[in-house]
């Protein structure tokens, strides 16, 4: 009796493991995405797919305060573009006094993820702040593969978050660890329209050491000149005319020290507002955003067994591994301490210099941290 009741609840663990296999395995997902704008502004909203396991075509409904937001082109294939899930297939797009639906159909499944379509909405003018969901239903007798099974989609509804119109120059947040070198990225948003632009930044000079500037991908116009102190970079940026886009306005390159103290660190932003104007030389007001650095430990070569000293035991787990790797495996992380010259190899020559730096006559130009 014992033995068929353990049975029974094998059987019923089996189960149960593969229906939440079964469950993982099939769960789609169609997310729109969170955006904020401003009153009066255009925007690309984009609607994804993730797990997809094949479709010969979908149809959503999209429902939203229409008052509020609106199409921005009245040519419905303007209004709708498909996404890079696939570029073959059909997609059609009619306006609602709901909001929208959106139609896609091909001669066979495709299983790709990424974005489904990307829909341009116009945020009206006398808007009012706050949020306005954007929710996502799927017609299942629509959303089918091949075979004309109905695929099962999980809609993640998104939303748009309508606020103030705030020119701002702000840094990004980054995770960096000891010895990186990194690029800083000082960007503009809702930017009224600049022609020059005086920005500071100030770091922590125990952290970082600052190694030059250069035009941020996006915005590759106009001069750009730096000026570096002990613990600040002053950069002038100047055009011939208003650069009225966001984004990127210049990066800064930076090392962080083996020395720098691990933890949370502040890259703080200011402007010069006597040499911020636009082209009709009229000075321009931001606010800024500071950005920071999260600082981790860095890798130490030669530290084999990670406890942050290197000693003799790192050496002779050096020289096991090159004798026996197999016998004598390290993980990923300990064979990067391991190849202490970077070679590619770890064999004698780095259990040497790992033994040389225990007994202090490892040479100056020895890659190992003193």
């Amino acid at each position: 009796m014992r033995r068929v009741m353990r049975a029974c609840a094998f059987a019923l663990v089996a189960a149960l493991l593969l229906s939440t296999v079964w469950c993982f395995a099939t769960e789609t997902a169609v997310t729109g995405e969170t955006v904020t704008a401003v009153p009066g502004e255009t925007i690309d909203y984009v609607v994804s797919i993730e797990g997809n396991p094949g479709l010969v075509g979908f149809h959503f409904r999209l429902y939203y305060d229409t008052s509020v937001l609106t199409y921005a082109d009245d040519d419905d294939t303007e209004f709708c573009e498909q996404g890079d899930f696939s570029a073959q297939g059909s997609l059609v797009c009619a306006k609602t006094s709901y909001g929208c639906q959106v139609f896609w159909s091909h001669t066979s499944d495709v299983a790709s993820d990424g974005t489904l379509f990307t829909l341009k909405l116009h945020v009206q003018e006398n808007a009012p702040l706050g949020e306005y969901p954007i929710r996502i239903e799927t017609v299942a007798q629509n959303t089918v593969n091949k075979a004309e099974e109905r695929v099962a989609v999980s809609c993640v509804s998104g939303a748009v978050t309508v606020r103030t119109f705030c020119p701002t120059i702000y840094g990004e947040t980054l995770n960096v660890e000891q010895g990186d070198e990194f690029d800083f990225v000082v960007s503009l948003r809702d930017n009224p329209g600049v022609a020059a632009c005086n920005v500071i930044v100030r770091f922590d000079p125990d952290v970082l050491l600052y190694n030059g500037i250069e035009h941020a991908p996006e915005h590759p116009d106009g001069m750009l000149h730096d000026k570096a102190y002990t613990n600040e970079v002053e950069v002038l940026w100047s055009a011939a005319r208003d650069f009225t886009e966001d984004g990127g306005l210049f990066v800064l390159r930076f090392t962080v020290k083996d020395s720098a103290p691990v933890g949370e660190h502040l890259m703080v932003i200011r402007y010069n507002a006597g040499n911020t104007l636009n082209e009709q030389e009229q000075a321009v007001s931001f606010l800024c955003e500071n950005g920071s650095l999260q600082v981790a430990a860095g890798l130490l070569l030669g530290d084999i067994d990670c406890n942050g000293v290197i000693n003799t035991v790192d050496a002779s787990m050096a020289l096991r591994f090159y004798v026996d790797a197999e016998g004598n495996p390290l993980d990923e992380v300990q064979q990067l301490a391991a190849d202490v010259d970077k070679n590619g190899a770890i064999n004698t020559v780095d259990a040497s210099m790992i033994l040389q730096h225990y007994v202090g006559s490892c040479k100056a130009s020895c890659p190992m941290k003193h």
